[in-house]
């Protein structure tokens, strides 16, 4: 059902006037959305945030070699090509933010101007957040005691001399997505909430605070509250699709492998999407998804799944094939840059000289695999076929080394006696 204009400015003037926009701003706002919704072309919008780089006093560690998680911004460079390159996405409707671009206030002006203004009834649109998330404890009896939310890269903990949460609140995100005017969003957070008071499960990296800081909420968002409960309104619930990379309590982790990282969510997701074909269902790929994180992670981080399917994967028109990747860039010396974030990272750190071919093209010559940095590969191809920038292409053969290596990693949490013993034991192995 439509919005008036008024019942547009209630809506989505409670929850961004309440985070510092002017009314000046939200006049213009609604002035747009009038204009927005009489057209009848749809739209596919996207606003990707990940945040690698977070100061001790916003992530309450030490950050290791500069930067507090490693695999935030390759999460963006995976939902990017994947939203540009399957589903249809304008790489001008995708704003990403990443690092120190990823402010409070610009992302509420993102939010704004790219989202609010744009969107009009039935357009697409798709939020990604990888980073940190938290579990806060607010000094507000009106409120519930502890709150989870996504940790930005200027949100200092609080102090008592400035006691407020400078988070985003998750249910602050799930109000400023369900005041956009369109139903069809899908929200991918890759972040989690615990308190272990830890950084690593194993060899893997959690996205998350060690511990819970205690705070209040600003004066601005206790109004937007003040709002959301005389509205009644269902706090905790997204609009249109929620896709998280672990449930309530469990830990959302990044892995590193041969030349990158990436959340272990994001990635098998990617992975599943870009193998997925009309005939796909989402939550048969969701629960593929799942199942490539617990080979990972184990049950400790099982992904999210909420809200009711859209009729297709994103909005998306059929999609013919499957795809592995994409032609990044041609060289100079006829060499072509292919960027391959469709397939498994086993495959990719024992990649040898495989073949490649053009997306539904088996006449044209095939591309073989030089060499690899990364997600990216060095490809020529075998006859004088032309390559073009943007062109999709999949695996045709693979080749894997005779000897593929198995890296076994000895937990610090065990006490001396155990490592030793499990040395010992490793070391009377013949191949080991």
């Amino acid at each position: 059902m439509g919005l008036t204009r008024r019942a547009f400015l209630q809506r989505i003037g409670v929850a961004l006037g309440a985070l510092g926009l002017s009314e000046a701003a939200l006049s213009l706002l609604g002035e747009q959305y009038q204009q927005a919704i009489a057209q009848p072309t749809r739209r596919k919008l996207a606003l990707l945030v990940g945040i690698n780089s977070y100061a001790e006093p916003v992530c309450d560690f030490v950050p290791s070699r500069g930067t507090a998680l490693n695999g935030c911004l390759t999460d963006i460079e995976l939902q990017r090509e994947l939203l540009i390159h399957r589903f249809g996405f304008q790489p001008s409707d995708i704003i990403s933010l990443t690092d120190q671009q990823a402010t409070r206030s610009a992302i509420v002006e993102a939010f704004q101007t790219h989202l609010a203004q744009q969107a009009r009834s039935g357009d697409v649109v798709v939020f990604h957040f990888s980073g940190l998330g938290s579990r806060v404890k607010l000094a507000d009896d009106s409120r519930d005691a502890e709150q989870n939310s996504l940790v930005l890269v200027d949100s200092l903990l609080p102090t008592p001399d400035s006691p407020i949460i400078s988070d985003l609140l998750e249910e602050t995100l799930a109000l400023l997505l369900r005041s956009l005017p369109t139903p069809q969003v899908t929200t991918i957070l890759d972040a989690g909430a615990t308190t272990l008071g830890k950084m690593y499960q194993g060899n893997l990296k959690i996205r998350s605070r060690p511990n819970a800081p205690s705070g209040q909420i600003s004066e601005a968002e206790q109004a937007l509250w003040a709002e959301l409960r005389q509205a009644n309104r269902r706090l905790t619930q997204f609009p249109g699709l929620l896709l998280a990379a672990t449930a309530a309590n469990q830990v959302a982790t990044e892995a590193q492998w041969s030349g990158f990282s990436a959340g272990l969510f994001t990635y098998a997701l990617t992975q599943q999407l870009w193998g997925a074909t009309s005939a796909t269902t989402l939550r048969f790929l969701f629960n593929q998804t799942s199942s490539a994180v617990r080979q990972s992670a184990g049950m400790e981080q099982q992904p999210r799944f909420e809200g009711q399917p859209p009729p297709a994967i994103y909005q998306t028109p059929p999609l013919p094939t499957s795809a592995d990747g994409v032609v990044r860039a041609i060289d100079e010396d006829g060499k072509a840059q292919v960027w391959l974030g469709g397939l498994p990272a086993s495959v990719l750190e024992n990649y040898g000289a495989s073949l490649l071919e053009q997306q539904g093209n088996e006449t044209e010559g095939l591309l073989r695999v030089r060499s690899r940095d990364g997600l990216i590969v060095k490809v020529r191809a075998t006859d004088a076929t032309v390559l073009q920038a943007g062109q999709l292409v999949q695996e045709r053969i693979r080749l894997l080394p005779r000897n593929v290596g198995l890296t076994v990693a000895i937990d610090t949490t065990l006490e001396r006696i155990e490592r030793v013993d499990a040395t010992s034991a490793f070391s009377a192995i013949p191949r080991v």
